[in-house]
């Protein structure tokens, strides 16, 4: 029988029985990029243990994309970076006055 390359066939781990498959929530996002299902595809191989470079040949897409992935999931537990004006990234565009 075919297995995927990378996973492990070691039983589960007591911490690993006990967390639930979840399916990291959308954010509000302007439809750029890769699209939901292999954004959940590249989250479900991770989840797996694969390799990021075999990731990257099964699903089509850049090493970089897969760590970038990887890194939204830790900052933002979403596959993808917020885009709406709710959300504050980084340092302010100028100083006001009230700064001064």
């Amino acid at each position: 029988m075919y297995r995927a390359h990378g996973v492990s066939t070691a039983p589960l781990t007591r911490a690993q029985t006990r967390r639930a498959f979840v399916i990291p929530k959308e954010l509000k996002t302007k439809g750029r990029g890769l699209d939901g299902r292999r954004r959940l595809e590249i989250y479900h191989y991770l989840l797996l243990g694969w390799y990021h470079d075999s990731i990257a040949d099964f699903a089509g897409v850049s090493v970089s994309e897969v760590y970038a992935i990887k890194r939204n999931l830790k900052l933002y537990s979403s596959t993808r970076k917020p885009s709406n004006p709710d959300v504050v990234l980084g340092r302010p565009r100028k100083i006001g006055p009230k700064d001064k």
